[in-house]
């Protein structure tokens, strides 16, 4: 059996793509995002992908610590299945929603600068003339917002490995707990500041980076972990700090629960991963469910079309894309 279908991450992200999805679907009917205490649905979902992504990516670095090679799999990672959902959006979606004629969609700047997404650096959600009665119009992608941050997330960890950091605990430990008393106690930006967001999903990213690199310890202690983290649950609470609460308490408790091997649960990967895809198509979908007239339907109908609709897309990204980009990943006698 392979390690994929000994855990549970699987399913999280799957649920954490879900709760993006559904979280959007609100939004873009022009209706509030569904709130906990903790945050959006789609907020929540965001920071458990940077959970589990901090703590696998790290594992990754940890069987080949070269970075030529790991940044060439986070590549082959993102980089197939979003050349494909950019360039159908672009391509074929564009012209066939836009307002504009096919000639002055395609001589549009804003067309072409769509496709800087690719560089995985720069964000850019708008086509010309696409959606313009929808509650949010011109949005062809909005969800891709996330990928430069975690691109830049996987390079900071390059950088760090390649400096050899990460052989030493103290300036890991150092290093961490400067990050996180900066974005909790110092840094003074509100709330609904998008770069705060972003650096809010750094801290859980580099927590689960964390949690990979002293797994052994806390492996050894698992069902002490909780109570680590209700300790840093009731520090919060005393400083008057939710935000630790919800950064840290996701990022662990996503984390620890990806780690075990749940009935069921496990064997949510067993036919793919479908969880990118999910993440990359949904959006355009959902816009375009819309644009027909997809908001004439309940909220839970709409839903279920969209959901089985992007999940199909996210199935075939999966076989046809994202897999066989996988196979090309350097083989190397430790990496799993």
């Amino acid at each position: 059996m392979t390690r994929r279908t000994l855990n549970n991450f699987d399913f999280l992200r799957l649920a954490a793509a879900t709760a993006v999805l559904l979280s959007h679907q609100f939004a873009l009917q022009g209706l509030p995002e569904p709130v906990t205490v903790i945050g959006s649905w789609g907020g929540i979902g965001v920071l458990v992908f940077f959970a589990i992504s901090g703590y696998l990516v790290a594992g990754s670095w940890q069987r080949d610590p070269h970075a030529g090679r790991f940044l060439w799999r986070r590549a082959l990672r993102l980089w197939p299945g979003l050349v494909v959902a950019v360039g159908l959006v672009t391509f074929c979606l564009g012209p066939w929603v836009t307002q504009l004629s096919w000639r002055d969609y395609f001589h549009d700047a804003g067309t072409w600068r769509y496709l800087r997404l690719l560089g995985l650096w720069e964000f850019q959600s708008d086509l010309p003339g696409v959606f313009t009665h929808n509650a949010h119009p011109g949005s062809a992608n909005g969800s891709l917002w996330t990928l430069p941050l975690e691109a830049r997330c996987y390079g900071v960890l390059a950088l760090l490995g390649s400096l050899s950091v990460w052989r030493r605990p103290r300036l890991m430990w150092a290093f961490w707990a400067a990050l996180t008393s900066w974005f909790f106690f110092i840094w003074s930006v509100g709330y609904e500041d998008m770069l705060r967001m972003k650096v809010q999903m750094g801290v859980v990213f580099a927590t689960g980076a964390m949690l990979q690199w002293f797994e052994a310890w806390w492996l050894a202690h698992r069902y002490r972990l909780p109570c680590v983290l209700g300790l840093l649950m009731a520090a919060g609470l005393g400083l008057g700090q939710l935000d630790m609460m919800v950064t840290l308490g996701i990022a662990i408790s996503v984390v620890w629960l990806g780690t075990l091997s749940t009935p069921v649960l496990r064997q949510c990967g067993r036919f793919g991963d479908f969880s990118y895809g999910l993440y990359i198509y949904a959006f355009p979908v959902q816009q375009t469910f819309f644009w027909l007239g997809g908001a004439s339907l309940s909220l839970g109908i709409g839903s279920l079309v969209v959901m089985t609709i992007t999940l199909a897309l996210a199935a075939v990204s999966w076989h046809c894309i994202e897999a066989p980009a996988l196979r090309l990943k350097p083989v190397h006698s430790r990496t799993a």
